[in-house]
This record gives structure tokens, sequence and C-alpha cells, in this order.
């Protein structure tokens, strides 16, 4: 089989696009079937996976889907970083690809490529979803806006002339009428990848410790960041027996722009009061 950058660029797209399967199906594909000895490795069908944490100005961890191949003196090498959406491409051949250049190439363009693009996409998301979102008749309010971390910052945070962050333990069946103390003034919200040309699903994460007891879990056990635990607090919050922590943004006729956003568990729409990026810094 012959190829070129420019098909393998088109082919890779389309797997992050969801042309190629469905998004369900994309989305199973794209997951280690087993981790390795080595932190930062892991192995999908295809896949050769690696996880980096040093690229960004959060320190996330991001995923690098990567695949190489090679025959005689010729070899390829495919590279994604779903987070981010872009792809990367390499062929090459001549005596230097019998050696480590063409697995050293595709992970140093990434490298050089990731805290470019995560820059981009901050710029991009300030200007789709900072701002403040309000709805006047039920008295409810919130702003988004970025910053030096992950995802959007949620905060200021009023439905129907209640604050909802300062009270966040009212809403959890474990710890019912507990506050969860003034210290508590922003979440983040992080996008779901499930979305349509109008619509888009987040979740916001609520801590589930402050940052006294997360210190002692973390200073008493050998187990790297223990105290992160908000993959298995999705859904506990829950406010008429909906998620709080379920978001959905509305875009306008763009299908770009929010204009407007509901927390599932209350079923208020708030709508968007001003997108001028300048307002919300990152």
């Amino acid at each position: 089989m012959n190829s070129n950058t420019k098909d393998l660029l088109s082919f890779m797209t389309g797997i992050l696009k969801n042309l190629a399967l469905s998004p369900s199906s994309t989305r199973r594909w794209l997951k280690p079937a087993s981790f390795l000895s080595a932190w930062s490795s892991a192995v999908g069908a295809p896949w050769e996976i690696y996880r980096v944490d040093n690229l960004t100005s959060d320190g996330r961890i991001i995923d690098l889907y990567t695949k190489g191949g090679s025959l005689t003196s010729y070899y390829s090498a495919l590279a994604l970083v779903p987070d981010l959406g872009f792809v990367v491409s390499v062929l090459a051949a001549g005596p230097e690809v019998i050696g480590l250049w063409p697995s050293l190439a595709s992970l140093q363009a990434m490298e050089v490529l990731i805290p470019a693009m995560d820059l981009a996409a901050k710029d991009e998301a300030k200007k789709r979803f900072a701002g403040t979102y309000t709805d006047k008749g039920s008295g409810s309010h919130l702003t988004l806006f970025l910053d030096d971390g992950p995802g959007l910052v949620l905060n200021d945070w009023v439905i129907r002339d209640f604050e909802v962050l300062p009270n966040l333990g009212r809403y959890n069946p474990a710890t019912m009428n507990a506050t969860t103390g003034s210290n508590l003034t922003s979440v983040r919200m992080f996008p779901t990848g499930i979305e349509n040309a109008r619509r888009s699903a987040w979740r916001a994460t609520f801590p589930a410790f402050t940052d006294e007891e997360a210190k002692v879990i973390d200073g008493s056990t050998s187990i790297r960041d223990a105290s992160c635990v908000t993959w298995r607090m999705v859904d506990r919050l829950i406010y008429n027996g909906l998620s709080m922590d379920h978001f959905e943004f509305q875009f306008g006729e763009d299908g770009e722009t929010a204009t407007s956003i509901k927390c599932k568990g209350f079923d208020v729409e708030l709508t968007r009061d001003s997108d001028d990026p300048q307002d919300y810094e990152i």
C-alpha cells in the first residue's frame, strides 16, 4: 500500500471527527487496552500510547496515540492527540530510519506543538464560553472564565437567589445540610466530548476534600495524587433527582459560540450576558 502525508492526515482527522466510526466506537477505540511497566506507556489496538504531564501550564496528563511501522529503509509514524484535536504524520526513507530517529521525530513534533495548541485552545474557549450567564426572572447567575489551570472556572454561582458553592454539602445525601466552607469560591468544568451542532455536554468537578484534608491524605500514603477522586464523584451531588455536575451549553447560529447554559439538576436556562473575551483574562 502506498500513501502520502496528506492522505494520512485526512484519515487521522477523520478518526477524531468520528467519520471513520461512530462517536461511541471512536471513544472506545482511543482507550488503552493494557498499561505497561513504565509510567508513561500503554498499548491499545493498535496504538502505542504515551502519557505526558509537563507540556502545559496546568501540568495535566495528555495522552499521545501513536502508531509506527517500518519496512527496510522506509518508515511511517502517525500520532493523534484527542485532547487537543490535532494529528501528526511522519514519512521517512533512507539509512537514518533504521535507528531511533523516526519514533523520536513524531514525539518531538508533538512536544513542540502541544504547548502552542494548548494556548490556542484556551484562547478559543475564552471566546466561546467565558462570560456571565443570568436569568433575572429566577434570580440566577454564574460566571465562567479561564486561568492557568485546566478547564473552565465556575464561580459566583447563584440559583434562585441561593449561593450554591458554599452549600454544596447540602446536596450530598451522605452529608445532608453540611456546608463546604467559605473557602470554596469556584469549581472547574470540563467538556465530555458529547455534543452536536447546537449543544455540548460538560461536567463540573466538585472537591471531595478540603485543602487540609487532601494534604493529610497525600502525606499519609505513597500513592501519587491519592486525594484526587473526582472520577468517582460524578452524579454524587443531586437536586430534584438529577446531577448537579451535568451542564449543557446551547450554541448560537454559528454553532460555535455559547449563548446559554443550563445545569440539568436546577433546570434553569441562563443566558450569556457578555461574550467579550477581554472581560475574562486567562
